[in-house]
C-alpha cells in the first residue's frame, strides 16, 4: 500500500502527521495537477519528503511529493531548494535565498537522528 513504509519511519521521527490516508494523498495530487515526476516530469515511482524527515519534515499531505527512482534516489535526504538548484542550474539565483529555509535541526539533532554520536 502507497506509504505504508513512510508513515512508519515518519512516526518513528517523530514528525507531524495529519492523519491522512492513502486516498487523500492522490485527491490532494490531483487538486494539485501532479501527475509526474515533480523534478523531471517522468511517470513516477516513489511518495518523497520533499522536507525530508531527517531534516524536520512532516509527514502532511503538503510535503509528499511524487518522485521518479532516478530523482528520489539522488535527492535523497537534502534540502529540496539545494536539490533542484542541482538539478536545474539556471534556478539556482533564485533559490539560494531558500538553502537554509529547511535545515531547521542543529548539526547535534541530525546526529541524534541520524544515531551517529561522533
Amino acid at each position: 500500500m502507497l506509504g505504508r513504509s513512510q508513515l512508519r519511519r515518519a512516526l518513528e521521527a517523530g514528525a507531524e502527521y495529519d492523519g491522512h490516508q492513502p486516498e487523500d494523498l492522490w485527491i490532494h495530487w490531483d487538486d494539485e495537477d501532479l501527475y509526474c515526476c515533480v523534478c523531471c516530469g517522468g511517470p513516477f515511482e516513489h511518495l518523497d519528503h520533499n522536507v525530508p524527515l531527517i531534516r524536520g519534515g512532516s509527514h502532511t499531505l503538503d510535503n509528499l511529493v511524487p518522485l521518479c527512482e532516478s530523482c528520489n534516489t539522488s535527492k535523497q535526504g537534502r534540502c529540496p531548494y539545494r536539490f533542484y538548484a542541482e538539478r536545474f542550474p539556471a534556478l539556482k539565483p533564485y533559490l539560494e535565498p531558500y538553502f537554509d529555509l529547511h535545515e531547521r535541526l542543529s548539526g547535534e539533532e541530525l546526529a541524534a537522528r541520524q544515531g551517529d554520536t561522533t
